[in-house]
């Protein structure tokens, strides 16, 4: 129910946000546009310190709005469809006869995919360079909303194999799954956006890097497993305290009319 009234909150919101700007948009010049972008995308936090991790292929478009407030200043408020996630190199640690643990195998990879729509609210300056070329920079908050996503795990060696058949992992998870004896991640992304480059005419040629506010990793009841020497599970923890943020920075190609 929570996460519900937290979707619904966010939807309306949106919903005033942009009748707001558009009725400011009576008075004062606007552009309309819409962007495409392809960068990279990632996640940071302590909940990744035992692993080896690598950022994923992204890509973000949508559409935005830009409202003069002055000479050379804007507020631009946009609505955005944004890849994030990550690879990770997962591990399983085996107790032998009670003894001290060791590392079993690191044959079990793991690709996180995270689906969002972001509504980011940017201050821009625009300086002209020449005549139909300026310098365009842009920062603001932004809050995203997650919309679907998948977490596949891929299990290469028999080890793995056998220990993920015993812990009854599947292969293919939702990433933001409520089961509350796995990890899995909060619909909700507040962060910061800064975006800069070149507009030539009509058509920007800008760089954009993202970063979360917020811990994004839900808390659940486990997220260790002992593996003994004959292969039985006893649970032996909780990923209280783990905290994961998303970031990401793309190419963005901007078209405004």
């Amino acid at each position: 129910m929570k996460c519900k009234f937290s979707l619904r909150t966010i939807i309306a919101s949106a919903l005033v946000l942009f009748s707001v700007t558009f009725a400011c948009a009576q008075d004062k010049p606007v552009k309309f546009g819409f962007d495409l972008g392809l960068g990279y995308a990632n996640q940071w936090g302590n909940a990744y310190d035992a692993y080896s991790k690598s950022g994923i292929f992204s890509f973000t478009f949508g559409a935005d709005v830009d409202i003069n407030i002055a000479e050379k200043s804007f507020i631009e408020v946009g609505a955005n469809f944004n890849r994030k996630g990550s690879k990770i190199n997962g591990h399983h640690w085996i107790e032998e006869n009670g003894g001290p643990w060791k590392l079993y195998t690191e044959d079990d990879k793991t690709t996180v995919n995270m689906f969002y729509l972001q509504i980011p609210i940017m201050y821009g300056i625009n300086l002209p360079i020449e005549q139909d070329i300026s310098w365009k920079f842009m920062i603001g908050p932004y809050i995203g909303v997650g919309l679907t996503g998948d977490r596949r795990n891929e299990y290469t060696s028999p080890q793995a194999k056998i220990i993920n058949e015993i812990l009854d992992r599947t292969e293919t998870v939702s990433t933001f799954t409520e089961n509350p004896i796995d990890y899995s991640f909060k619909r909700i992304d507040v962060g910061a956006k800064a975006q800069t480059g070149v507009t030539v005419d009509r058509i920007s040629y800008m760089i954009a890097y993202e970063l979360g506010f917020f811990n994004t990793l839900r808390e659940s009841e486990t997220i260790y497993d002992k593996v003994t020497e004959d292969l039985s599970v006893e649970k032996i923890g909780f990923n209280h305290g783990y905290k994961s943020r998303n970031s990401s920075i793309m190419l963005i190609v901007s078209f405004r009319f």
